[in-house]
């Protein structure tokens, strides 16, 4: 588990800590923290030297407290994509709803399709 502080653009610091459950804690830094989001992903083992280990993300929440809306476009979702040390991917947007539990609603689609063009991540493999 680690915690680091990050600067977002126009709401200040923001506290995230990594647990883990393989998930991205996202709380204001105020005295009582209030929880921003989050974002889960699954840990998927590659199969041999040709196919690494990576991350899927399976839910994406970063609204801010009370579901304000006042977190989003922050930079939080694409520090933390960033932050990671074994490569990230996403399912493409599909409308269906993914075995792992995945799947992307809101602006979830179009951050992931930034990130993939940003080259931060990838689409998971059979999606792209």
């Amino acid at each position: 588990m680690s915690k680091w502080i990050f600067t977002t653009k126009n709401k200040g610091d923001v506290q995230i800590e990594w647990t883990d459950d393989d998930e991205a804690i996202v709380r204001t830094v105020a005295t009582p923290p209030e929880l921003i989001g989050s974002i889960t992903f699954r840990h998927i083992e590659g199969a041999d030297r040709h196919d690494e280990d990576h991350f899927v993300v399976t839910n994406m929440y970063l609204d801010g407290p009370n579901g304000s809306g006042d977190y989003r476009k922050q930079g939080i979702g694409q520090e933390i994509i960033s932050s990671m040390a074994i490569p990230v991917t996403f399912h493409v947007d599909d409308g269906n709803r993914r075995d792992d539990g995945g799947h992307l609603t809101g602006d979830g689609p179009g951050f992931a399709r930034k990130m993939v063009a940003k080259g931060r991540a990838h689409w998971e493999e059979g999606d792209e």
